[in-house]
């Protein structure tokens, strides 16, 4: 079972909730996966046919109501995850504040979750003794998701949950996932390889065993002296719970300041 805990952030909490004050027809709670067969509500984004026909020429109040009104409606359906409105411009700008204000990342599994409190420039940070160095790619088109774990609701506090950095499912069908690049920086030994990942080491560091966590949207480079060996045959690709539309791929989860996913 997960176990989530949280403190209080209220910049991140100001971005997430201006998402939806600022929320557009550009800005769908669409997922990509539109199925109204089985029911009048789509299968994909769990809303009545009638709201997805209509939402680009609904009035901007109605979607903005609608938007507050969703989180609420999701969780009473016992749904756990749903799509932010926020552009490639507003994503960016939330990992760039999770990786440089103290907040946690988690590229696959749990095993392989770590804090970043020491920021470097650009998309990228570090942890305090500089062990795990974590980059974000910005070329690649991302969504948000927001992701309710086992015991809590979609209609909780939205800056006490993690958020979930996806990228249409076409990106790896393309392989133009950063995992899927050629290989970099010495890191000659492929020692796991999935549709969601790929992990290498570095036979050449000459302190420690080097490896390199590579998703489709981020890369992590880990010196493993100060962390214990990782059982790749039980690599995990996604954490325990999470369970996302079919045209969303997970490239990295952002944990707010405190945040533990068990």
């Amino acid at each position: 079972m997960s176990r989530l805990m949280s403190k209080t952030d209220t910049p991140y909490r100001h971005m997430l909730t201006d998402a939806l004050a600022f929320s557009s027809a550009s800005h769908s709670p669409c997922v990509g996966v539109c199925d109204h067969s089985a029911s009048q509500d789509c299968s994909g984004c769990h809303r009545p046919h009638d709201e997805v026909e209509g939402w680009r020429e609904a009035d901007p109040d109605i979607r903005l109501q609608r938007w507050h009104e969703l989180p609420k409606s999701l969780a009473s359906a016992g749904i756990k995850t749903m799509r932010l409105p926020l552009s490639q411009e507003a994503i960016l700008e939330l990992a760039h504040k999770r990786l440089h204000d103290g907040g946690s990342w988690m590229l696959g599994g749990s095993r392989f979750h770590a804090a970043t409190d020491r920021h470097l420039e650009g998309l990228s940070a570090t942890n305090a003794d500089q062990s795990v160095t974590i980059t974000l790619a910005s070329d690649i088109k991302m969504r948000a998701v927001l992701w309710a774990p086992a015991g809590h609701r979609l209609d909780e506090d939205m800056a006490q949950l993690p958020i979930a950095l996806v990228t249409p499912r076409i990106r790896i069908e393309r392989q133009e996932g950063w995992h899927q690049r050629p290989q970099s920086g010495g890191y000659t030994n492929t020692l796991y390889l999935s549709e969601l990942m790929r992990i290498t080491a570095n036979p050449d560091a000459r302190d420690a065993t080097s490896i390199k966590m590579e998703s489709v949207i981020a890369e992590a480079e880990i010196q493993m002296r100060d962390h214990p060996a990782p059982d790749f045959g039980k690599m995990a690709d996604m954490p325990n719970g999470l369970v996302l539309p079919e045209s969303y791929v997970l490239g990295l989860m952002l944990l707010s300041p405190a945040t533990v996913i068990s």
